[in-house]
């Protein structure tokens, strides 16, 4: 079985063997969207899948060609379905895929063959995620949209089906009407890795007698309703090697890396079996704003790369490769800046050093593409939240948008139980949304009103009475620009808040 060649066609040709996953032309067909999205992680089968319905559906410019064709699914099971090989076996023209003028194309082929077209994308995501790492993403995104919407949303007398596959599901690309399918998904649920039935086949095939220690390491996906699935490269290096070893690569991990020193200390022990509960998966992700959105993202990231599965409704590694995986980039983690620290700062009173910390993390850690000169206060509200959640952990209660006095502050943080710190903080968020040359001027005004505020509003009524020490923060954003201004109060006999 090859781990360097993807492509259907050439598995065949060069005599390798290769598991029958030609039912899948079967679900495609009848799939209810005519767009369907299928998401999964790197390595499990996508190219060969987007290759095979390429060779089933194209219409041969030759006669000859569709002998050739036959040979290719001579023996699988597609061949055994009477109508469907009637229907649509060499019946189509197919696009796999040009984006330059694709809408154009669908046309030109429509009017030149006189039927619907098939458009066949493989890894739509991958280009984006370029984009964001090296600071394009909003022009590729612009680009991407216009013509994917224009090819696939309103393009209904020309496009028979469409199946687009990649890892993750990619936010505001005008697949608003079109229905994603994770792994969780009941459709396309076997079509994509190996199922435990094709891993043992596999297994006798090569005269192996490891088929629980295969698992053991390369299993563990759930896909569906307990559909139990293998990634298939790993499998394939196994066979290969004869060594049990972790063979998972993903060029997308700078992203998770960034996300992981933001939240390193509330990230669990991940090791295979170990139930992570009560994390969300969000069903799109948007990069305009994936670094402000606390954790969620981090999560998100992980189950869709392949780096988590799900059971329930819990996460889980799913095999001793990736664990491996997970503990190599734990190590890569490209930061020094720690949230635990951060949040130690400000319970210390240790302003100074607080306000230093805050802005070399967010110039180092984010880019401008997180953090773009028009993003609302709602974000940098989110991205302070999951800096400092970690005070839940520690005995603190967090409050956000509550009111207190005469009105509603931003974020404030008590001590609940018995604390290292009786320390309280209150602070005050504001944007300065366009760039100007006398910005720093700006956010420090901005600041400075965040801070008045606070005691205008007599936010600090309801801080509870163990509170020994209180921190109040005016803090101003302008893309990765910061200003803070802050005091330190802390309690006399009268229960009178006195600054230091």
């Amino acid at each position: 079985m090859p781990i360097d060649i993807a492509n259907f066609a050439q598995i065949i040709l060069r005599g390798y063997s290769l598991v029958d996953k030609t039912s899948l032309i079967v679900d495609f067909i009848n799939a209810k969207p005519i767009v369907s999205i299928i998401l999964r992680p790197g390595k499990f089968g996508k190219t060969t899948a987007l290759t095979m319905l390429k060779e089933f559906f194209l219409k041969p410019n030759f006669p000859d060609n569709k002998k050739y064709r036959k040979e290719l699914f001579r023996g699988t099971t597609i061949m055994n379905n009477a109508e469907i090989v009637k229907e649509h076996f060499c019946k189509y023209p197919v696009i796999y895929i040009s984006f330059k003028s694709l809408f154009d194309l669908t046309k030109w082929l429509n009017d030149y063959h006189h039927r619907k077209c098939i458009i066949l994308i493989d890894d739509y995501d991958h280009p984006l995620n370029v984009a964001f790492e090296n600071n394009f993403y909003e022009d590729a995104h612009r680009f991407f949209t216009s013509i994917l919407q224009k090819a696939l949303q309103d393009n209904e007398e020309n496009l028979e089906k469409a199946l687009i596959i990649g890892v993750y599901p990619i936010a505001k690309l005008g697949f608003d009407k079109f229905n994603f399918f994770s792994m969780n998904e009941n459709e396309f649920a076997d079509k994509f890795g190996f199922t435990e039935n094709e891993v043992s086949a596999i297994s006798r095939y090569h005269n192996l007698d490891r088929q629980e220690e295969i698992k053991q390491w390369y299993g563990g996906y759930e896909a569906g309703d307990g559909i139990l699935l293998f990634n298939p490269l790993s499998v394939n290096c196994y066979i290969n090697k004869k060594t049990f070893e972790s063979h998972h690569t993903d060029t997308r991990d700078s992203t998770i890396i960034k996300l992981m020193s933001l939240y390193y200390e509330q990230i669990p022990q991940l090791h295979v079996n170990n139930a992570i509960m009560g994390k969300i998966i969000m069903n799109e992700i948007n990069y305009e704003t994936i670094m402000l959105q606390m954790d969620y993202p981090l999560w998100t990231l992980l189950y869709y790369s392949g780096y988590l599965t799900m059971k329930g409704n819990n996460l889980l590694v799913p095999s001793k490769e990736i664990e491996i995986k997970i503990q190599n980039l734990q190590q890569k983690r490209q930061s020094s800046y720690s949230v635990d620290t951060l949040l130690n700062m400000l319970l210390r009173c240790d302003i100074q050093k607080f306000e230093e910390y805050l802005q070399n993390m967010i110039i180092e850690t984010l880019s401008f593409y997180d953090v773009p000169n028009n993003q609302s206060e709602n974000g940098y509200h989110l991205f302070m939240i999951g800096l400092l959640s970690q005070a839940k952990f520690r005995g603190y209660k967090i409050q956000s948008n509550k009111e207190g006095g005469l009105g509603r502050f931003d974020l404030r943080i008590d001590p609940e139980s018995q604390v290292e710190f009786e320390t309280s903080i209150i602070m005050e968020f504001k944007v300065l949304k366009k760039k100007t040359e006398n910005s720093h001027k700006y956010l420090k005004d901005s600041a400075k009103e965040g801070l008045a505020q606070i005691l205008d509003k007599k936010y600090r009524t309801g801080v509870p009475e163990r509170s020994i020490k209180l921190v109040e923060c005016g803090i101003a954003f302008q893309g990765k620009q910061i200003c803070i201004l802050s005091r330190v109060l802390t309690k006399i006999n009268n229960n009178q808040w006195v600054e230091m």
